[in-house]
């Protein structure tokens, strides 16, 4: 979305505008505000009444009273606070007193349409020597002197992708463009077949992810597979590696399953299109989608028709869009208190 600056003219058009009444629903505080923004103003959450869009505060206390066909949610631009929407079939700009005026901004999108796990340090900042007096009875070796970081290799490799435990082994390619992993000696620990290296995980970092042939599996530094290959992700979710989320397409959608990084699942189930984001894991079951928790909890009950990551455009950090099975969309917070009323 653009963000638009208004003129000091377009303010006063704005001020003149008439505001809107509000109403309000006494209940106990059901949500804290998200810590990360730094703003003073108060977080309003577009909340549907029946076919209307309004605002209410976080726990749900009308704001500005559901008037509107299409809202957003506010955005901050300078000293600007507002939201765009749409009402009689034009679209507006939304002040947080509910005044509003109509928007003639280019560009407007309309509301309601659908890991780096790279770690260790970069080999390209070394000093990298060939010599091929490093070549022995068929082994490929290297030399690295970490205390001016040079590296001495093999003219048998293309590059060196990760130096491990100061050097005593290394995740290299070869002319041919295969990964392996080998000691100073040139001693293959993993042999060179895999096509890339998606990352490491772990607590010490000592489980490396590679995928070979489009699926991904696991290797301990000791050559053994940890993990077989037959993932077409495996994504990082918390901390250093301590939860994976390992996902296997289909014919139609995927099947994801949450992990330790000693492979015992977190959740007792498959889920069907997870997507892991700002905190939870969107995934459905049976046909209905909800969200759990990287300890596998259920936090917010399978039961939504559709459902986005928290997040996710057109939600902002700590909501999500959802669509009920009678196919209303609405939002929802991390606790599953959801900012709809059907009257």
């Amino acid at each position: 979305m653009r963000i638009l600056s208004l003129t000091a003219s377009v303010i006063v058009a704005a001020l003149c505008l008439s505001d809107l009444n509000a109403y309000s629903q006494i209940g106990e505080p059901i949500y804290e505000a998200p810590a990360y923004s730094s703003s003073e103003h108060k977080l309003l959450v577009p909340f549907l009444k029946g076919k209307l869009w309004g605002f209410s505060d976080v726990n749900k206390k009308m704001v500005i009273q559901p008037t509107f066909e299409k809202v957003e949610f506010f955005s901050e631009s300078g000293n600007m606070y507002y939201a765009k929407g749409e009402l009689n079939g034009e679209k507006i700009i939304i002040s947080e007193t509910g005044k509003y005026m109509k928007d003639d901004t280019p560009g407007y999108e309309e509301i309601l349409m659908g890991s780096g796990l790279i770690s260790g340090y970069s080999v390209s900042s070394q000093i990298i020597k060939k010599d091929d007096n490093l070549d022995k009875n068929g082994l490929h070796g290297y030399t690295y002197d970490a205390e001016n970081n040079v590296l001495i290799t093999s003219g048998y490799y293309d590059s060196f992708i990760k130096l491990i435990n100061k050097g005593k082994l290394a995740l290299a390619k070869n002319k041919n463009q295969k990964i392996g992993l080998v000691d100073p000696g040139g001693k293959v620990i993993i042999p060179f077949e895999y096509d890339k290296f998606i990352g490491s995980i772990g607590r010490g970092n000592d489980l490396l992810i590679l995928e070979k042939d489009k699926k991904m599996g696991i290797f301990d530094l000791t050559g053994k597979i940890q993990l077989p290959f037959e993932f077409d992700k495996i994504e990082k979710l918390e901390g250093y590696g301590n939860i994976l989320l390992l996902t296997k397409n289909t014919k139609t959608s995927t099947e994801s399953f949450l992990v330790n990084a000693f492979f015992m699942k977190l959740y007792d189930g498959v889920l069907t299109d997870a997507v892991y984001s700002n905190g939870l894991i969107r995934g459905a079951k049976d046909g209905k989608y909800g969200y759990i928790n990287t300890d596998g909890t259920v936090v917010v009950p399978f039961k939504y028709k559709k459902a986005l990551p928290f997040a996710e455009r057109p939600a902002i950090s700590g909501f999500a869009l959802v669509t009920n099975m009678d196919g209303v969309s609405y939002f929802i917070n991390q606790k599953g208190v959801e900012y709809y009323s059907e009257k």
